[in-house]
């Protein structure tokens, strides 16, 4: 299973329900389960299931996505040229976190994280 690198607090977000929509700068064609794994740790955190992705083209979408993504209230602090929003279901805590193994140059994605 791939593994997915996201910073605090977006990591604790999506772990909790809170978010359920990841923003990035690139479409994904992953689907399924994906392990989560918290920015400078070294551990994974826990999983979640990617669904679908869509891409959000004008700042009245953004906004009415807002409360799923969790970021800024405005898109001009969105540092990407595209944005992609992933849409996140069944997110699962582990009760102790798991240590992996990070090639040099993996930045966003661990492939087999787990």
């Amino acid at each position: 299973m791939d593994g997915l690198i996201i910073k605090e607090p977006y990591i604790d977000w999506i772990l909790n329900g809170e978010k359920d929509l990841e923003l990035r700068g690139f479409n994904t064609s992953k689907r399924g389960t994906i392990a989560l794994i918290k920015s400078g740790t070294g551990k994974i955190y826990g999983t979640v299931d990617i669904i679908r992705t869509m891409k959000i083209e004008t700042r009245n979408q953004y906004e009415k996505l807002r409360a799923r993504h969790c970021v800024g209230t405005e898109r001009k602090n969105i540092r990407y040229k595209e944005l992609w929003g992933w849409e996140l279901i069944n997110p699962v805590i582990f009760k102790e976190p798991i240590k992996y193994s990070q090639k040099k140059g993996q930045q966003v994605w661990v492939k087999d994280a787990m």
